[in-house]
């Protein structure tokens, strides 16, 4: 027996279930977050007075019972909870009332023995329920002691008369106390107080109904069995509550009953509780229903004073998160499932909830401990598992083979057969085109379309008794127009001249002369059809066909169903019923993704060994289920695995397995047909075909078998060697050289593999040519030569090992095989020159490799210069310094494209000395925009007459240059290059510091120049070199587009000026520049004085300013009227002037006019006019002078000098 019990203890007993389906406490706090307003809703309503019963609703699964855990394990500090919960698997409809009324009784019984019962009996000691207590056994031997020393003492107590202890009368001081009888006695009467207490509490509550003859007594339990329950013991359930404290009642799964009255009575017992005054605190009810219990609105809040609604925690759109939940905490990877597998499955469980999902979840738990070990498709197990869940009877039938699901997945033979006759009959019908087709072409004799229509134009000409021999060529010429219309032109010749004929026929007619079964048009598509190999074309689409007919049968049902072959709706239909619609539409989803297929038994039931192991096994499954396994899998019985997977098998990829090639490549004549299957599926070039190939080459030494029959049936062999595969280059080489030694005929090697690939991959790695074992050497060597024969490759790096290749060095070398590139043409240098060239290699390139004594090399680059322009030249890191005249030689090569020769000009610092010695206008520009050319005055001239006189830009840009401009201004242009000139002087491109600095180069001083749209900073460099002379043209273009720049030119040229100052246009502004100028001289200005307008004068107050201080300061008189002198006196600012300027003109001015001017100095000259005054003046010259005038004029009276002043007197009168 205790054998019996070990084997249901656990070694570990702290392992515990992951996952269950019990309701959990969540205790995450982001999870936590999510139930946190339920919590909060609950408390509050426990909280609230008057609200003692509280319903949760919800769906089924939808999370009441885990918020109500939950919530007691947040609150169980605060209160004291008591769950009730009942539990109905099977609906009762349409009962009897009396039913009805049986069924609440049972629930009221089941709800009080849950009540009673969730507590131990001492903490309700006076309850009527009776329980068998499990007391322990140190227990009852104390009880049983107890009672022993009770009966014991209870004798002793008669049989010594202890009674008279306790006697008052015999109490005595003076007596001895006899201790033992006391202490009998003692416990002679407890044990009396302890047996009249049981016997009291045992009756205090019972009626004594009947006594049996044993004497027994029964408990008048039945005395009202129509009486409810909950009103028959109301008294127990409330001196339950005032004894255990609970003030927290939770009950579920009542509503699975369908019967409302029982929340009516759960109502009344809360409202007596907590009416009580025995119990001291409040007690609520809360009860988890459904949502659709209560159809009447208003039965559900008759019920209830607060309802708090669940949203399931798990549904169709969240079922998802909740599966990789599951997953993450069963401590399985994250990755078991796919995305894509999660989110085609959860959509199709229907009426999904929590617990179904985690019992689909532990089942799979389950399964997959006892049979993923040998099959691990836990894709396919948990559909098959989720199917069990929804369709547990169809799911059952499998093992008797019957049922939905078995009949659809062993029917697949059936699915196809339709479509695998319209093949046969596609094939069956090409084949007859065929022959038809070789028996018709049998008797074609013509072999070309010529040849077919001569045959039908000498029927047609046969019928006309004369014609020339051009006419019949023309009309082969035009058959087809000849044909359509029926009838012909031709020419004859009778005694006297040459006529045209016509002649008209019936080409059908002709067509059955020719040919009775056959028209014109069938017999020339029949001959364009052997042109194109017809035959072959036919053959190829029907073996396309026959491939296709068996890839058909060996497509699984996700494939049939994928490809449209069948309408799934024939065997899978949508029903219209709510059951039926859930199991076909998941079954259809299941199916047409592949994730249940006729390999179900497989991993749903358990495996025995025999001619295959168990890990043999393991490896079929996964071939029939389409995994893949490891390539180096190892089978122990690989004979066995051989011969139980059948030949379909053996073309799909999951067939991959080192240990069955080997085998196979050693029994390919007993298992020819799975052998050749094998190494056909290796041979279509998929990944993992070819991914397979090369670990097995990898792992395998001994390759030669494998090779040998990669290369009979795969074309593309080399192809994926060399230029697909992750082998090692010398892996590569090893293999170049065994397939290389192996091969018999290289032409046809070459035709097989494809010669442009082998030539490509001798052209990128010469050191195919170089690896191979010593032994080899002579037979190597001649299949190379063979090979270089007929490749003729151009070798892109030339490598010398040792000496080694010496031969293959050489003859790549004279036989100019190998590309034109820096490394090769190195080689070769240093080879021939031993000194170090390297330096001017790099720096001068063309001009090093001329100069050596490489006159192969020199003769192979110079043929093919464009290629080592392109492929060497231009990629060379440094710029090249080439000799002048090689780099002419370059630009004049006329094998080199003219783009490229630019590039070579970019490429060069060296400078072309003359321009004149290329004729190519692209090329002298290129050699401008990059400065590659001396800045002289005849190399500008050169291009400028290069682009029929005309300054383009890029010469323009080549002038901006500052080393341009500098070296051209210290040489003087040469006269001749007029039209250059000009156009440079009126050229606004020019950038102001180059036009600075290239007019100084410029001796020419122009008349005529069109400069009116020059910038306003050339035309200041312009005057400044004097460059313009003093010309109409000039001065008027100057006037009028470039404001008083004019003036710098009358400047430049003032003598000219005045000399033809008649032929120049002048207003106010001018007249006051010219005067104000710095550069002109004031006897210039004097003399210019002459020259102007008397009216500028009188107008213009500047002017007449300016001319008063010219005069002033030489004391140069100019006769002018007194209005003009006037003018200049009103214009002087200072009093001095003002006296010098009447002492100059005072000839000129009566006295009258004296007086006025002499008054208008200043306030004391004015008092000298005044009667009896006498006014005091500086003792100056001009003074002294002026008062002399006026006294010799007597407008005075006299004038004395007093004290450094002169002081004037004037008349009295």
């Amino acid at each position: 027996m205790k054998k019996l019990l070990n084997l249901f203890k656990c070694e570990n007993k702290k392992e515990v279930l992951s996952i269950s389906l019990a309701p959990k406490v969540i205790t995450e706090e982001s999870e936590k977050e999510k139930i946190k307003p339920y919590l909060d809703s609950l408390i509050k309503a426990i909280n609230t007075k008057d609200v003692n019963n509280i319903a949760i609703t919800g769906s089924y699964g939808s999370g009441k019972s885990t918020i109500l855990k939950t919530f007691q394990e947040e609150y169980k500090s605060y209160f004291r909870f008591l769950n009730v919960s009942l539990a109905s698997f099977n609906k009762i409809n349409n009962e009897s009332s009396k039913d009805s009324e049986k069924l609440e009784r049972l629930l009221e019984i089941s709800i009080l023995q849950q009540i009673i019962y969730s507590v131990s009996p001492n903490k309700i000691p006076n309850s009527h329920f009776k329980r068998i207590l499990n007391i322990p056994l140190w227990r009852k031997r104390i009880i049983a002691f107890l009672i022993t020393l009770w009966v014991l003492c209870l004798l002793l107590f008669w049989k010594n008369n202890y009674i008279e202890i306790v006697n008052p009368n015999n109490w005595s001081i003076y007596k001895n106390l006899e201790w033992i009888g006391i202490i009998i006695s003692i416990i002679t009467f407890i044990g009396f107080s302890f047996l009249s207490y049981k016997i009291i509490d045992l009756f205090r509550n019972s009626k004594i109904s009947r006594v049996s003859i044993q004497g027994e007594i029964e408990l008048n339990n039945n005395e009202n069995e129509d009486k409810s329950i909950f009103n028959q013991y109301l008294d127990e359930i409330i001196y339950f509550f005032q004894k255990t404290k609970y003030n927290i009642l939770i009950i579920e799964d009542l509503d699975r009953f369908e019967n409302t009255n029982i929340f009516t009575k759960l109502r009344e017992i809360n409202i007596l509780l907590n009416n009580s005054n025995l119990i001291k605190e409040k007690i609520s009810f809360i009860y988890a229903i459904s949502d659709d219990f209560f159809t009447d609105k208003k039965e559900r809040v008759k019920f209830f004073e607060y309802m708090i609604p669940i949203i399931p925690f798990i549904n169709y759109s969240n079922a998802e998160e909740q599966l990789k939940k599951l997953i993450k905490d069963s401590g399985l990877e994250e990755n078991i499932f796919s995305d894509d597998f999660i989110s085609d499955i959860t959509p199709f469980i229907d009426d999904i909830d929590m617990r179904l999902l985690v019992n689909i979840f532990q089942e799979f738990l389950v399964y997959k401990d006892i049979v993923g070990k040998i099959n691990p498709v836990n894709e396919q197990l948990f559909a098959i598992i989720t199917y069990k869940n929804i369709a547990p009877e169809d799911f059952n039938k499998l093992g008797s083979r019957q049922g939905k699901l078995f009949s659809l997945l062993n029917d697949k033979d059936k699915y196809v057969r339709n479509f695998i006759e319209e093949i046969d009959k596609e094939i069956s019908k090409k084949e007859k085109y065929i022959e038809n087709y070789i028996e018709r072409i049998s008797i074609e004799y013509p072999k070309n379309i010529e040849e077919l229509k001569i045959i039908y134009l000498s029927h047609i000409f046969k019928e006309i008794s004369s014609y020339e021999s051009n006419d019949f060529q023309e009309a082969l010429s035009d058959f087809d127009d000849v044909i359509s219309k029926e009838n012909i032109k031709y020419h004859y010749r009778d005694y006297y001249s040459r006529s045209e004929g016509k002649y008209s026929f019936n080409f059908s007619e002709i067509e059955k002369q020719v040919n009775p079964n056959l028209s014109y048009e069938e017999r020339k598509e029949l001959i364009q059809n052997k042109q194109n190999d017809e035959v072959k074309r036919i053959k190829d689409e029907i073996q396309e066909l026959q491939r296709q007919k068996k890839a058909i049968k060996n497509w699984n049902l996700k494939e049939i169903f994928k490809e449209d072959v069948v309408d799934i709706n024939d065997y899978i239909p949508l029903r219209t019923e709510q059951e039926g619609s859930i199991v076909n539409r998941l079954l259809r989803n299941l199916i047409t993704q592949g994730y249940i297929n006729e390999n179900y038994i497989d991993y749903i039931s358990l495996f025995h060994e025999g001619t295959i192991s168990q890990k043999d096994k393991a490896f079929e499954v996964k071939v029939k289920s389409r995994e893949m396994s490891e390539f180096n899998y190892k089978l122990e019985k690989v004979e066995g695995v051989v011969k139980k997977i059948g030949e379909k098998y053996f073309e799909r990829k999951e067939i991959f397995n080192f240990d069955i090639l080997d085998f196979l490549l050693v029994n390919q004549s007993i298992y020819n047909s799975k052998y050749k299957l094998f190494i056909k599926l290796l041979c279509n070039e998929s990944e993992t075909s070819l991914r397979f190939i090369n670990e097995y080459i990898a792992q395998r030494e001994d390759k030669k078998d494998f090779l040998t029959a990669l290369l009979k049936e795969w074309p593309g062999l080399c192809e994926y060697i060399f230029e697909k595969s992750n082998y090692s280059m010398n892996e590569k080489y090893e293999l170049f050289e065994q397939i290389l030694l192996c091969v018999e005929d290289i032409k046809e090697f070459l035709q097989i593999q494809g010669k442009d690939l082998i030539k490509k991959l001798v052209e990128n790695d010469v050191l195919y040519l170089y690896h191979y074992a010593p032994e080899n050497k002579f037979t190597f060597e001649g299949q190379v030569d063979n090979l270089l024969d007929l490749l003729k490759p151009k070798i892109k790096k030339i490598e010398r090992l040792n000496g080694k290749d010496e031969y293959f060095y050489e003859r790549i070398y004279y036989k100019n095989f190998y590309q034109i590139t820096e490394e090769n043409i190195i080689i070769f240098l240093q080879k021939s020159d031993k000194e170090n060239i390297r330096a001017s290699f790099d720096i001068a390139n063309y001009t090093t490799i001329s100069e050596s004594r490489c006159n192969h090399l020199i003769e192979y680059i110079n043929s093919n210069i464009q290629e080592y322009i392109t492929e060497v030249y231009l990629k060379l890191p440094n710029t090249q310094q080439e000799d002048e005249y090689k780099f002419k030689e370059l630009l004049k090569n006329e094998n080199l494209d003219q783009e490229i020769k630019v590039q070579i000009i970019e490429k060069v610092e060296t400078s072309m000395s003359e321009l004149k010695d290329l004729k190519s206008l692209p090329i002298k520009k290129a050699l401008l925009e990059n400065k590659r050319v001396l800045p002289t005055w005849e190399n500008i001239e050169d291009y400028y007459k290069s682009c029929e006189n005309s300054l383009e830009k890029e010469l323009i840009n080549f002038l901006n240059n500052n080393d341009v401009y500098s070296a051209l201004s210290n040489e003087k242009i040469n006269a001749s290059y007029k039209d250059l000139e000009s156009d440079i002087l009126v050229c606004n491109d020019i950038s102001d510091e180059a036009y600075h600095k290239i007019i100084e180069s410029i001796e020419s001083v122009y008349k005529e120049l069109d400069f009116k749209d020059l910038s306003e900073n050339k035309v200041d460099y312009l005057l400044e070199a004097c460059k313009l002379s003093m010309s109409e043209n000039n001065y008027y273009t100057l006037r009028m587009s470039f404001p008083n720049k004019h003036i710098i030119l009358v400047e430049n040229y003032f003598d000219s000026f005045l000399e033809s100052i008649d032929n120049f246009e002048v207003d106010e502004e001018d007249v006051s520049l010219i005067l104000n100028s710095k550069k002109i001289s004031i006897e210039q200005k004097l003399t210019y004085i002459f020259e102007i307008e008397e009216e500028f004068i009188l107008k213009d107050n500047s002017i007449s300013k300016k001319i008063a201080e010219l005069i002033i300061s030489k004391s140069y008189k100019i006769d002018f009227p007194y209005e003009v002198i006037e003018s200049l006196y009103q214009n002087i600012v200072k009093e001095e002037d003002k006296i010098k300027l009447i002492i100059l003109y005072n000839k000129d001015i009566d006295n009258e006019e004296m007086k006025e001017l002499v008054g208008g100095i200043g306030q004391e000259y004015e008092k000298l006019f005044l009667p009896k005054r006498r006014p005091c003046f500086q003792d100056t010259e001009d003074n002294e002078a002026l008062l002399k005038i006026l006294y010799d004029r007597e407008l005075i009276k006299k004038y004395k000098k007093e004290k450094n002043k002169i002081r004037a007197v004037a008349f009295y009168q």
